[in-house]
């Protein structure tokens, strides 16, 4: 400790020791740094790291990409599918999980339990089983959104209306990803299964390529 402060520091509501300079890890003055997803103290100069502000797969602020939030147009020139945000083209070669939840899940959901239902660890899980890589893109479909059924849970074990299943996943890969059908068709008939019981939670798991 420096002598002047030897009974000691005057912070005066700041970081920085208004006698003698010393900087503690409290009481900052964040400011946002322009252009970045980061804040930087006025006084001391130290930075911290910010969530980004995502617009689809783009963030605001830094303009950092994310393989997710893509929102499609058709380039008919070009005869492809590029984002209107990030300009990424469409590849085809992609993990489609279809996500649907049994009333097991529903009712862990009622009571706050969200954190294994996220896009996010479904997709962390749904990589590293299938030995994809972190570029390799995967869709992941809320139940909600493509419609289907709830699967029945009995203990460990699940049953589900699969004929059903697999019309609305063909379905939505065509109408939504612009799929061609018999593409589509292939490879759902070697769509994998995930089950995570103790979720009660089925992640039908259709690649294309």
């Amino acid at each position: 400790m420096n002598l002047k402060c030897l009974f000691g520091h005057q912070w005066n509501d700041s970081c920085m020791c208004e006698r003698c300079g010393e900087i503690r890890n409290e009481w900052h003055k964040w400011m946002l740094v322009e252009g970045k997803c980061n804040e930087k103290c006025s006084i001391c100069g130290k930075e911290r790291s910010i969530a980004h502000k995502w617009d689809g797969c783009k963030c605001e602020r830094c303009g950092e990409t994310q393989d997710r939030g893509h929102k499609w147009v058709l380039v008919e020139s070009e005869s492809k599918e590029k984002c209107s945000i990030c300009g990424k083209e469409h590849n085809e070669s992609a993990m489609y999980v279809f996500v649907t939840l049994s009333n097991n899940a529903l009712g862990m959901l009622t009571f706050g339990n969200t954190e294994y239902y996220s896009e996010e660890y479904c997709i962390s899980k749904v990589r590293a089983n299938f030995g994809l890589s972190l570029d390799f893109p995967v869709h992941y479909i809320p139940q909600k959104l493509w419609g289907g059924p709830k699967p029945q849970q009995n203990g460990n074990s699940f049953t589900i209306d699969l004929p059903l299943v697999n019309a609305l996943q063909l379905k939505y890969l065509v109408e939504k990803y612009n799929i061609d059908k018999n593409d589509a068709m292939r490879g759902i008939q070697q769509a994998q299964v995930m089950q995570v019981p103790n979720l009660g939670m089925l992640w039908l798991c259709v690649k294309l390529s």
